[in-house]
């Protein structure tokens, strides 16, 4: 039981470090027009990227969002009255990260009496 609980987490960790974040950069802000219900729209898909399982997912959900305020696809081969690009990449970009290490660690010292009574607070000091 125990080593198929741990082949599990293994699976579920390695799965995990395969994802990847969505990111979406808008470039243009148009007016939306008043009479944009019931209008039709279509994908302007690129040339390389037709047949692309990422590309299709994306332009999926970027009509089942466009549905909720009432377009529609356009039907094959016809271009609609709002038309949608959707660009994929799948660029890799290294990141350097620097990170200050401080090594001061504070040990606490309780408070004491010394031989002739006197009583001394505790105190918080570096350790080194």
């Amino acid at each position: 039981m125990f080593w198929l609980v741990s082949a599990g987490l293994l699976i579920a960790a390695l799965l995990g470090a395969f994802a990847s974040s969505i990111t979406a950069k808008v470039t243009r802000f148009n007016q939306w027009p008043a009479d944009a219900a019931g209008a039709s729209l279509s994908f302007i898909r690129p040339a390389d990227g037709a047949n692309d399982l990422e590309q299709q997912s994306y332009e999926k959900n970027a009509q089942l969002e466009l549905e909720k305020f009432g377009l529609k696809r356009a039907p094959a081969g016809q271009v609609g009255r709002i038309q949608v690009n959707v660009v994929t990449g799948n660029g890799t970009r290294n990141r350097m990260y620097q990170e200050a290490i401080y090594r001061n660690n504070l040990v606490y010292h309780p408070p004491y009496r010394d031989a002739v009574g006197n009583v001394f607070n505790g105190f918080w000091a570096s350790d080194l």
